[in-house]
Protein backbone atom coordinates (compact mmCIF):
# COMPACT_ATOMS: atom_id res chain seq x y z
CA UNK A 1 0.00 0.00 0.00
CA UNK A 2 1.63 3.12 -1.08
CA UNK A 3 0.28 6.23 0.47
CA UNK A 4 2.23 9.25 -0.08
CA UNK A 5 2.01 13.10 1.12
CA UNK A 6 1.18 13.45 4.58
CA UNK A 7 0.75 10.23 6.34
CA UNK A 8 2.14 9.74 10.19
CA UNK A 9 2.12 6.11 11.72
CA UNK A 10 -0.07 5.58 14.26
CA UNK A 11 -1.99 2.33 14.63
CA UNK A 12 -2.11 -1.25 14.87
CA UNK A 13 1.02 -1.99 14.47
CA UNK A 14 2.30 1.32 15.65
CA UNK A 15 0.89 0.57 19.13
CA UNK A 16 3.34 -2.60 18.90
CA UNK A 17 6.01 -0.57 17.74
CA UNK A 18 6.26 2.38 19.99
CA UNK A 19 5.96 -0.50 22.85
CA UNK A 20 6.02 0.41 26.23
CA UNK A 21 9.09 2.86 27.09
CA UNK A 22 7.46 5.07 25.29
CA UNK A 23 4.84 5.50 28.28
CA UNK A 24 7.82 7.12 30.24
CA UNK A 25 9.33 8.92 27.59
CA UNK A 26 6.45 11.44 26.33
CA UNK A 27 2.87 11.78 26.44
CA UNK A 28 2.40 10.31 22.83
CA UNK A 29 2.65 7.72 25.13
CA UNK A 30 0.55 3.96 23.74
CA UNK A 31 -0.56 0.84 25.20
CA UNK A 32 1.41 -0.37 27.97
CA UNK A 33 3.52 -3.82 28.27
CA UNK A 34 1.51 -6.60 26.37
CA UNK A 35 1.85 -9.83 28.32
CA UNK A 36 4.16 -11.39 25.18
CA UNK A 37 6.29 -8.19 25.95
CA UNK A 38 6.82 -9.40 29.06
CA UNK A 39 8.25 -12.98 28.91
CA UNK A 40 11.94 -13.30 28.15
CA UNK A 41 13.12 -15.85 26.30
CA UNK A 42 15.21 -18.62 27.42
CA UNK A 43 17.64 -17.63 25.49
CA UNK A 44 18.63 -14.42 26.98
CA UNK A 45 18.56 -14.92 30.53
CA UNK A 46 22.20 -14.91 30.55
CA UNK A 47 22.18 -11.41 29.18
CA UNK A 48 19.37 -10.46 31.96
CA UNK A 49 21.03 -11.52 34.83
CA UNK A 50 24.16 -9.68 33.50
CA UNK A 51 21.70 -6.64 32.87
CA UNK A 52 20.49 -6.81 36.43
CA UNK A 53 23.58 -7.03 38.15
CA UNK A 54 24.48 -3.56 36.45
CA UNK A 55 21.35 -2.44 37.88
CA UNK A 56 21.72 -3.76 41.36
CA UNK A 57 25.54 -1.80 41.33
CA UNK A 58 23.75 1.44 40.58
CA UNK A 59 20.88 0.23 43.68
CA UNK A 60 24.05 -0.30 46.05
CA UNK A 61 25.41 2.69 45.33
CA UNK A 62 28.16 2.35 42.33
CA UNK A 63 26.20 4.80 40.18
CA UNK A 64 27.51 3.98 36.83
CA UNK A 65 29.43 7.01 34.68
CA UNK A 66 27.99 8.30 31.94
CA UNK A 67 29.76 10.22 29.54
CA UNK A 68 29.13 13.97 28.34
CA UNK A 69 27.78 14.39 25.03
CA UNK A 70 30.88 16.81 24.42
CA UNK A 71 32.64 13.91 24.14
CA UNK A 72 32.59 11.09 21.82
CA UNK A 73 30.36 8.68 23.17
CA UNK A 74 30.44 4.91 22.38
CA UNK A 75 28.03 2.14 22.20
CA UNK A 76 29.28 1.18 25.56
CA UNK A 77 28.23 4.52 27.00
CA UNK A 78 24.88 4.58 25.27
CA UNK A 79 24.11 1.10 27.04
CA UNK A 80 25.39 2.62 30.31
CA UNK A 81 22.92 5.23 30.38
CA UNK A 82 20.33 2.63 29.55
CA UNK A 83 21.01 0.38 32.70
CA UNK A 84 20.88 3.77 34.90
CA UNK A 85 17.59 4.42 33.82
CA UNK A 86 16.69 1.05 34.48
CA UNK A 87 17.90 1.40 37.95
CA UNK A 88 16.01 4.26 38.32
CA UNK A 89 12.88 2.94 37.09
CA UNK A 90 13.60 -0.54 39.42
CA UNK A 91 13.67 1.86 42.27
CA UNK A 92 10.44 3.94 41.70
CA UNK A 93 13.06 6.88 41.25
CA UNK A 94 10.80 9.63 39.45
CA UNK A 95 13.62 12.09 39.88
CA UNK A 96 16.12 9.48 38.84
CA UNK A 97 13.74 8.83 35.74
CA UNK A 98 13.40 12.93 34.63
CA UNK A 99 17.09 13.01 35.07
CA UNK A 100 17.44 10.72 31.86
CA UNK A 101 14.86 11.11 29.92
CA UNK A 102 14.59 14.15 27.00
CA UNK A 103 10.61 14.50 27.68
CA UNK A 104 8.37 13.06 30.48
CA UNK A 105 4.68 11.48 30.23
CA UNK A 106 1.56 13.60 32.06
CA UNK A 107 1.77 10.82 34.85
CA UNK A 108 5.37 11.40 35.30
CA UNK A 109 5.07 15.09 35.59
CA UNK A 110 2.46 15.18 38.17
CA UNK A 111 2.41 14.10 41.79
CA UNK A 112 -0.83 12.87 42.15
CA UNK A 113 -0.01 10.56 39.17
CA UNK A 114 2.69 9.30 40.74
CA UNK A 115 1.30 5.13 41.33
CA UNK A 116 0.35 5.51 37.39
CA UNK A 117 3.64 6.37 36.73
CA UNK A 118 5.40 4.04 39.22
CA UNK A 119 3.45 1.20 36.96
CA UNK A 120 4.75 2.44 33.88
CA UNK A 121 7.99 2.55 35.26
CA UNK A 122 7.76 -1.06 36.18
CA UNK A 123 6.51 -2.12 32.94
CA UNK A 124 9.96 -0.13 31.23
CA UNK A 125 12.33 -2.13 33.39
CA UNK A 126 10.23 -5.71 32.65
CA UNK A 127 10.99 -4.91 28.90
CA UNK A 128 14.40 -3.25 29.33
CA UNK A 129 15.53 -6.17 31.62
CA UNK A 130 15.03 -8.47 28.65
CA UNK A 131 17.26 -6.49 26.25
CA UNK A 132 20.36 -8.12 25.51
CA UNK A 133 23.03 -5.42 24.55
CA UNK A 134 25.06 -7.92 22.52
CA UNK A 135 21.70 -8.14 20.39
CA UNK A 136 22.28 -3.85 19.52
CA UNK A 137 25.38 -4.13 17.31
CA UNK A 138 24.51 -0.87 15.36
CA UNK A 139 25.05 2.22 16.86
CA UNK A 140 24.44 5.41 15.15
CA UNK A 141 26.25 8.32 17.44
CA UNK A 142 26.99 12.27 16.70
CA UNK A 143 27.14 15.13 19.82
CA UNK A 144 23.07 15.58 19.66
CA UNK A 145 21.56 12.05 19.50
CA UNK A 146 22.50 8.67 18.99
CA UNK A 147 20.30 5.10 18.00
CA UNK A 148 21.22 1.88 19.08
CA UNK A 149 19.82 -1.03 16.30
CA UNK A 150 19.63 -4.46 16.54
CA UNK A 151 19.37 -6.63 13.28
CA UNK A 152 16.52 -7.30 11.46
CA UNK A 153 15.20 -10.59 12.21
CA UNK A 154 12.78 -12.17 9.47
CA UNK A 155 10.52 -14.72 10.78
CA UNK A 156 7.89 -17.18 8.57
CA UNK A 157 4.24 -17.27 10.08
CA UNK A 158 1.87 -19.16 8.74
CA UNK A 159 0.37 -16.55 6.74
CA UNK A 160 2.68 -14.04 6.48
CA UNK A 161 6.72 -12.69 6.73
CA UNK A 162 7.30 -10.50 9.59
CA UNK A 163 10.22 -8.36 10.38
CA UNK A 164 11.64 -6.99 13.97
CA UNK A 165 14.45 -4.94 14.56
CA UNK A 166 14.93 -3.56 18.16
CA UNK A 167 15.84 0.16 18.74
CA UNK A 168 16.54 2.62 21.27
CA UNK A 169 16.94 6.31 20.75
CA UNK A 170 18.87 8.70 22.69
CA UNK A 171 18.85 12.99 22.53
CA UNK A 172 20.29 15.53 24.58
CA UNK A 173 18.38 17.00 27.34
CA UNK A 174 18.01 20.13 28.69
CA UNK A 175 20.13 19.32 31.29
CA UNK A 176 22.86 18.27 28.54
CA UNK A 177 22.92 14.89 29.04
CA UNK A 178 21.85 12.27 26.95
CA UNK A 179 18.96 10.72 27.60
CA UNK A 180 16.16 8.65 26.35
CA UNK A 181 13.61 9.50 23.89
CA UNK A 182 12.19 6.39 22.60
CA UNK A 183 12.28 2.61 22.75
CA UNK A 184 11.15 -0.18 20.31
CA UNK A 185 11.53 -3.54 21.70
CA UNK A 186 10.42 -5.07 18.58
CA UNK A 187 9.79 -2.62 15.67
CA UNK A 188 7.28 -5.31 12.95
CA UNK A 189 6.65 -5.06 9.55
CA UNK A 190 4.26 -7.81 8.22
CA UNK A 191 4.29 -9.17 4.68
CA UNK A 192 0.94 -11.29 4.24
CA UNK A 193 1.79 -14.40 2.38
CA UNK A 194 -0.24 -14.61 -1.39
CA UNK A 195 -0.71 -16.63 -4.35
CA UNK A 196 1.10 -14.28 -6.36
CA UNK A 197 4.22 -13.49 -4.77
CA UNK A 198 7.36 -16.25 -3.84
CA UNK A 199 8.69 -16.20 -0.99
CA UNK A 200 12.15 -14.51 -2.26
CA UNK A 201 9.76 -11.72 -3.58
CA UNK A 202 8.07 -11.51 0.37
CA UNK A 203 11.11 -11.59 1.80
CA UNK A 204 13.00 -8.86 -0.57
CA UNK A 205 9.48 -6.58 0.14
CA UNK A 206 10.01 -6.75 3.61
CA UNK A 207 14.42 -6.24 3.59
CA UNK A 208 13.04 -3.13 1.18
CA UNK A 209 10.33 -2.00 4.30
CA UNK A 210 13.21 -1.91 6.43
CA UNK A 211 16.14 -0.42 4.74
CA UNK A 212 17.63 2.91 5.85
CA UNK A 213 20.28 4.52 4.09
CA UNK A 214 20.83 7.28 5.64
CA UNK A 215 21.45 6.10 9.27
CA UNK A 216 19.00 8.28 11.03
CA UNK A 217 16.34 5.83 12.30
CA UNK A 218 13.71 5.66 9.70
CA UNK A 219 13.18 3.04 7.24
CA UNK A 220 13.14 4.69 3.49
CA UNK A 221 9.98 3.55 2.86
CA UNK A 222 8.80 5.78 5.65
CA UNK A 223 10.58 8.05 4.96
CA UNK A 224 8.66 8.36 1.70
CA UNK A 225 5.35 7.58 3.34
CA UNK A 226 5.12 4.09 2.00
CA UNK A 227 3.34 1.64 4.52
CA UNK A 228 3.06 -2.24 5.18
CA UNK A 229 -0.40 -2.98 3.66
CA UNK A 230 -1.47 -3.70 7.44
CA UNK A 231 -0.35 -0.09 8.77
CA UNK A 232 -3.27 2.09 9.57
CA UNK A 233 -1.94 5.33 9.14
CA UNK A 234 -3.42 9.10 8.92
CA UNK A 235 -1.16 11.87 8.57
CA UNK A 236 2.72 11.43 6.96
CA UNK A 237 5.54 14.13 6.51
CA UNK A 238 7.99 12.65 3.85
CA UNK A 239 11.35 13.05 4.63
CA UNK A 240 14.77 12.42 2.43
CA UNK A 241 15.83 9.42 2.76
CA UNK A 242 19.02 9.59 1.60
CA UNK A 243 19.81 12.51 4.35
CA UNK A 244 19.79 12.00 7.79
CA UNK A 245 18.96 15.79 8.83
CA UNK A 246 16.08 16.57 5.99
CA UNK A 247 15.42 20.25 7.70
CA UNK A 248 18.97 21.00 8.57
CA UNK A 249 18.30 21.93 12.00
CA UNK A 250 20.62 19.65 13.57
CA UNK A 251 18.05 16.70 14.46
CA UNK A 252 18.03 13.78 12.21
CA UNK A 253 15.03 12.76 10.69
CA UNK A 254 14.31 9.39 13.08
CA UNK A 255 15.14 11.29 16.36
CA UNK A 256 12.74 14.63 15.27
CA UNK A 257 10.09 12.32 14.56
CA UNK A 258 9.46 11.71 18.26
CA UNK A 259 9.61 15.23 19.17
CA UNK A 260 6.73 15.70 17.11
CA UNK A 261 4.94 12.37 18.32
Amino acid sequence: MNMKNKLIIIAILVIAIIGLATLMFGEYVQAPLTEDQAIIDSAQKPAEEGLKSEVDKGKQGGVISIASPSVALTKEDLWKTWTQYLTFAKDKNIEGVKSLSYQVSESCAKPELKKECEEKMLAVYTAGIAMNEKGFTKAFIDSKQAILKTEVRVEEKDESFVATEGQIVFAVNSSGKMSLLHLDPAQIWTVRKNNASTTAELKARLSLFTKDSDLDGLSDDLERCIFPDDWIVFVCNETNPIKRDSDNDGWWDGVEYFFQN
